[in-house]
């Protein structure tokens, strides 16, 4: 009888020392969560490891420290406490949720759509894992898929903010062909100088590997007219790279009789991109090899990049320019500042000062575009340039620039 009460006594003990475990264990975790939500990430993994320590098993714990860990880009430590959660208890959603975000995050696509399709086993048709499905597909470049995804999540929810705005990027992605028409002036502070002019019509073709372009370039100067054909192509290498080819020529004065660009791009981490290339400009009685060199990154909404151009071979010269954009809902909605020392060979309007390199330039432009309708984009710019002309004598130029773009 005596050895019974111990045992019933010992199993009472043992019961209440769990509970109450598990009790200081839950009021921990509402700590850890109140102090990761406001901002005291080292106070809230503290206290989790201090929870893991005596209730290794608490999963809560193990999937806070995971977000935690995921926020401060410390990929392995999230990686690891959440496949604790995940093997002991695959349908936990908050588990997979950080699982999936923590590929997405990282730019592993693959791995993304795996851990996708592994949680929608347990969770069917889940607004948000088909959300991250879809934004998985977008960046492996599969748009087809991405759309076919999105159409399963506005069914079940038709006003899905997030995956309207993925729809409405691509749709035009899906769109291949592209026909653009610009007009530009630049006016001059002396009014002995009449506007130049400058338009272009360009055609642009995306194929499996990557954008073709054709473009007819028109332009007035000095009272001489002059017309320019010119092919680019864009090809993509690698997952990681792609490469830039570009080929042009005019009989006319105005233009270079002969031009030829080419250039290679690199992915770096970090959202980083970095190119080489050069661009060879031929006229009739005298010719340019310009080398150029590129750093990009996108942050968020933002783009911000750095170019230069230099030129070697008789007299040397150097071109800098540092531009910035922001982005609102598509590739098509932006506004952007760009400021420059020296002339870019690359823009369309500059067609004799790249010629000139000892001749100094510098100035800024302000841009802006707009999608109007899904397939119909305008574009406008202005820019200010104070330029050498001749030795030691400068001139302002002001310069208005329009883009009509369809797509289809």
């Amino acid at each position: 009888m005596t050895l019974l009460l111990c045992l019933i006594f010992h199993t009472l003990e043992s019961s209440i020392t769990v509970e109450a475990q598990r009790i200081n264990a839950d009021s921990l975790f509402i700590a850890a969560r109140q102090a990761a939500n406001s901002g005291d990430r080292t106070g809230a993994i503290v206290t989790c490891e201090r929870i893991l320590t005596n209730n290794p098993g608490y999963q809560d714990a193990h999937i806070l420290l995971s977000r935690i860990y995921l926020w401060d880009k410390k990929y392995d430590l999230a990686e690891s406490n959440i496949n604790t959660v995940i093997e002991t208890n695959p349908k936990s959603f908050d588990a997979w949720d950080v699982k999936t975000d923590l590929s997405l995050w990282q730019g592993n696509y693959a791995s993304c759509l795996r851990d996708c399709d592994a949680a929608l086993t347990y969770f069917h048709d889940n607004k948000a894992l088909l959300l991250k499905k879809a934004r998985a597909y977008d960046g492996l470049k599969k748009p087809e898929m991405a759309n076919e995804t999105l159409n399963t999540l506005l069914y079940i929810d038709p006003q899905n903010a997030d995956g309207l705005k993925l729809l409405k990027s691509l749709q035009d992605q899906l769109k291949k062909n592209r026909l653009s028409f610009s007009y530009s002036s630049d006016y001059f502070q002396s009014r002995a100088l009449e506007p130049w002019k400058t338009i272009y019509l360009q055609y642009s073709r995306k194929i499996p590997i990557g954008t073709l372009v054709g473009r007819f370039n028109y332009a007035k100067r000095f009272g001489i007219e002059g017309v320019q054909g010119e092919a680019d192509a864009y090809l993509k290498i690698s997952n990681w790279n792609y490469g830039y080819l570009n080929i042009g020529y005019s009989n006319q004065s105005i233009f270079p009789r002969f031009r030829l660009g080419g250039e290679f791009y690199q992915k770096l981490p970090s959202a980083f991109e970095a190119s080489v290339g050069f661009r060879y400009l031929d006229y009739k009685t005298t010719d340019a090899m310009i080398y150029t060199a590129y750093l990009g990154k996108y942050s968020g909404n933002w783009w911000w990049s750095g170019r230069t151009y230099f030129k070697l071979n008789g007299s040397t010269s150097l071109t800098a320019l540092l531009q910035t954009r922001y982005y609102f809902a598509s590739r098509d909605d932006y506004w952007g500042v760009r400021v420059n020392y020296g002339v870019s060979p690359d823009e369309r309007t500059n067609v004799l000062t790249t010629v000139t390199p000892s001749l100094k330039s510098s100035g800024f432009r302000l841009e802006y575009s707009k999608q109007l309708w899904p397939a119909f984009t305008i574009s406008g710019a202005f820019t200010y340039s104070n330029t050498e002309w001749m030795s030691k004598r400068y001139r302002n130029v002001f310069s208005g620039e329009i883009i009509c773009s369809y797509q289809f």
